[in-house]
């Protein structure tokens, strides 16, 4: 299915699961009285299907997603050849697979500030190595917002080059590209649930919580 048609399969699901779906009326009153805020139901789902398609995209198994892989430059760390950084394609959401030459094998996670092995990555004597290489994840925004964008890798072995064998990532949602129909589905019922929450629906949230969580467990079978 195609990203585009995913918002039409929101309204589906709303109508399915709630009492906002097309049925139920043209527009919908969120947040009071006041009638500026009185909105056609595809405006709430517009303005939420992105942010609900890439949360849903960040959980889902690489396996149900498609990916792309250009070429990437690896740059060297100035004071330590051993570890370096890959800056990240504007549309990058995920990794699916970095394998470096000399790498024992490729990673497919990378792990963020937070994480217990995150700081260990900062000492010579705790951080990844070539047998077992760990993949970190940062970025700071004008605002020190975190987001992502550039990748921190752990370990070369000293003297060799720094090269990519193998790069793959998932990119972000795109309303041209295809995806699988479970894929779609339970990025339509995200959606769904937060055009819920936006009304403070806290029964259908939990219902579409249910739909979610049993989609999600089917495609890991």
């Amino acid at each position: 299915m195609q990203g585009k048609d995913i918002h039409n399969l929101v309204l589906v699901k709303l109508d399915e699961f709630t009492p906002f779906g097309p049925d139920s009326g043209a527009t919908l009153l969120a947040g009071g009285d006041n009638l500026d805020e009185v909105k056609p139901i595809y405006r709430y789902v517009s303005e939420h299907l992105a942010e609900a398609a890439n949360e849903m995209l960040m959980g889902i198994a690489l396996h149900h997603l498609r990916y792309k892989s250009p070429n990437v430059d690896c740059v060297a760390d100035e004071d330590d050849g051993c570890i370096g950084s890959i800056v990240m394609p504007s549309d990058y959401l995920r990794l699916h697979t970095l394998w470096l030459k000399g790498w024992a094998h490729p990673v497919h996670e990378t792990i963020k500030a937070g994480h217990p092995m995150y700081i260990k990555q900062f000492n010579p004597w705790s951080r990844g190595h070539a047998d077992k290489p760990i993949v970190t994840e940062t970025g700071l925004d004008a605002s020190g917002n975190t987001y992502h964008n550039t990748l921190h890798y752990y370990s070369i072995n000293e003297g060799m080059a720094h090269e990519v064998r193998e790069f793959k990532y998932i990119p972000k949602f795109n309303e041209d590209e295809e995806y699988e129909q479970k894929v779609a589905e339970a990025i339509a019922l995200h959606c769904a649930r937060k055009v819920c929450e936006v009304f403070g629906s806290t029964e259908q949230v939990g219902v579409l919580t249910n739909e979610i969580n049993s989609v999600m467990e089917n495609m890991r079978l």
